[in-house]
């Protein structure tokens, strides 16, 4: 399986995004909160609220997100460490895309 999506199939990384996104909504709605859409549309949980869940998952949430501030910030140290120190070409292959061989046709 690839990593990422090709033409001809989709990769292990847009299919384990996919399913967290409906783990998500299906875990806002086993808490008792609604899935909205900009505020603007409102599925209200079809569920009874549960307020251990409810608990039991802010702090999975709130564990979760320090947890993705310092993988963030160790990403951008990291980057910033290659472009001041290592003085390697990995920040320009950050900033620039890989060429793909191929002709382009938007001429």
């Amino acid at each position: 399986m690839n990593y990422v999506d090709t033409e001809k199939s989709y990769g292990w990384i847009s299919i384990i995004l996919h399913w967290v996104s409906a783990a998500s909504i299906i875990t806002l709605w086993l808490t008792g909160m609604p899935v909205s859409i900009f505020d603007i549309v409102q599925f209200p949980t079809p569920f009874v609220v549960n307020l251990e869940a409810r608990e039991f998952v802010y702090s999975i949430h709130a564990a979760s997100a320090k947890f993705l501030l310092i993988v963030i910030v160790l990403h951008v140290s990291g980057s910033v460490k290659h472009l001041v120190w290592n003085m390697d070409d990995t920040f320009l292959r950050i900033l620039l895309p890989k060429d793909s061989g191929k002709e382009n046709d938007h001429q």
